[in-house]
């Protein structure tokens, strides 16, 4: 970066005077995870452009991208990108359009600078590792001037590699991203500054609460045999079949990632409860959770209530 439009020196300037000397050109996959510090979900970016090289990269997990197949493809792209969000564990960037901006949020966030930061061809990217909520990404604006964006959720950033533009993706400053709250992050009171939405309480869970695939409301409140589990199980699976559009979103969302287990049912729960209230709020993600239970309810001892 050049000189800020304040007239402070450039976060560029100041990051190679402060920090561990600047590392460009492509880093290897097991360089970025070792940067990141998390099982991050890695994707290939097509050559010349910034966009992904493989269909359906929001769905990835960081066990498929493993294959070997995948490692190869991954090798051979010209560029890098890390998914963000839930898929690779709470980590988030904060992309910078903007010297000025950059610095202005610097000087209430000096903690900030110490993390993992990556530049393109102009602008640079602070990488952080969000332990709370979070909201999804968002653009950055101070009135109408675009600052640049806040990226979480839904979205990726390059890390590595070469820029379509014909220069190299560098680090700026060689670290892991800095471990923090969101609500810990301080935002010019001039910007539209990302929130968290404080999600309000579901409400009782009945047969009438949610659009319910089950014709038989006890399965909300009364515990049943195995035999009579796996019947509503199956009875639940072929209403699924024909909600065209719940049908949509549980495949999408929940049949592709989250397969439920003897032994890790609760953990398969809290991982895609997670997932799904950052992925597509609080409504749908009751619906899914529902239809999740109500298919799967020959492996559930708890009543959907519970």
């Amino acid at each position: 970066m050049s000189k800020s439009k304040i007239g402070i020196p450039s976060f560029d300037a100041r990051c190679a005077a402060a920090h561990s000397p600047i590392r460009s050109g492509k880093l290897s996959g097991g360089e970025i995870l070792n940067l990141l510090k998390v099982d991050a979900v890695l994707i290939p970016i097509k050559e010349g452009k910034k966009a992904s090289a493989v269909k359906g990269w929001s769905k990835l997990d960081y066990k498929k991208t493993q294959a070997e197949t995948y490692q190869r493809r991954l090798a051979a792209a010209p560029a890098i990108a890390v998914c963000l969000g839930p898929q690779s564990k709470g980590i988030c960037s904060i992309d910078f359009d903007d010297d000025s901006a950059l610095v202005e949020f610097i000087a209430i966030n000096p903690s900030l600078e110490a993390s993992l930061t990556t530049a393109g061809k102009r602008g640079c990217n602070i990488w952080l590792k969000i332990t709370g909520d979070y909201p999804r990404t968002k653009k950055l604006k101070r009135g109408e001037d675009p600052l640049g964006e806040w990226r979480s959720s839904g979205g990726y950033t390059i890390i590595s590699g070469l820029h379509p533009d014909g220069v190299s993706y560098k680090v700026l400053v060689d670290a892991h991203p800095l471990s923090i709250d969101f609500k810990e992050i301080n935002w010019p009171a001039s910007w539209n500054s990302p929130e968290v939405n404080t999600p309000l309480p579901p409400p009782p869970l009945s047969a009438n609460s949610v659009n319910s695939i089950s014709s038989d409301p006890s399965i909300y409140h009364t515990p049943k045999s195995l035999l009579e589990r796996d019947k509503e199980a199956r009875i639940a699976r072929e209403k699924l079949a024909k909600d065209v559009k719940l049908s949509k979103f549980y495949d999408r969302y929940i049949s592709r990632i989250f397969t439920p287990k003897q032994g890790s049912r609760n953990k398969s729960l809290i991982d895609m409860v997670t997932f799904l209230f950052h992925a597509v709020g609080l409504t749908r993600l009751i619906e899914l959770v529902t239809a999740f239970h109500q298919t799967n309810y020959d492996i559930f001892l708890d009543t959907l209530a519970d």
